[in-house]
């Protein structure tokens, strides 16, 4: 109940200060284990995307975030995967994998870490390992404007335009298990060129 009521305020906040906007949610199955991927440049991007997504979301966060005050309480009600250090370890990708085995929507950020200047950076193998393990589809999403509304080192968030698209699920393939580091690669590859376009398209 607290994540429902927790997410309605959030969606109603960020039309009204963000003019949110959103593209493509119906891209997002209705149910079963999916990977939300997206390009990572604000703080508010786990947010930008879970309004968007019209059903229960799941995401990594910082362990530190969560002991600010206020802000912790809140990111606590709204589905957070822990992680205690930069480097995601086996742990969390174990709790992951067994998220998308219980058929929940994870976001997850390939690049691994936010942008400073809004440009896509390499996406990291571990989208490819996910859905190597749990053959889960994979969805693209490219976010426009967060980096603005609060950039990497702002202090203050600010009403600027937010967009954010939702790209068509990528299905994992068949692959030989003795190749999987370079399957890794590959399917990160492929949903980082699938971000990429949405945000060639996103002015269209």
């Amino acid at each position: 109940m607290i994540y429902i009521i927790a997410k309605i305020i959030f969606y109603i906040f960020c039309k009204i200060y963000f003019r949110l906007e959103i593209r493509g949610a119906d891209n997002v199955p209705k149910k079963g284990g999916v990977l939300v991927a997206s390009n990572h440049s604000s703080f508010l991007d786990p947010v930008i995307v879970g309004v968007g997504i019209f059903r229960s979301t799941y995401y990594l966060t910082k362990q530190s975030l969560l002991d600010i005050p206020v802000l912790g309480l809140l990111i606590k009600a709204l589905h957070t995967i822990p992680v205690k250090r930069e480097q995601v370890g086996i742990s969390t990708f174990k709790k992951l994998i067994k998220s998308l085995n219980s058929k929940k929507a994870v976001i997850l950020f390939p690049e691994g870490t936010r942008s400073t200047d809004g440009k896509l950076g390499q996406g990291k193998l571990g989208v490819g390992m996910l859905a190597l393990k749990t053959g889960v589809p994979i969805v693209p999403v490219y976010i426009d404007g967060a980096a603005k509304a609060f950039p990497k080192h702002g202090k203050w968030i600010q009403p600027k335009k937010i967009r954010v698209v939702f790209g068509k699920p990528i299905m994992p393939k068949s692959r030989d298990v003795a190749m999987q580091r370079l399957y890794y690669k590959k399917v990160s590859t492929e949903v980082m060129e699938s971000i990429n376009s949405l945000k060639e398209n996103i002015a269209c």
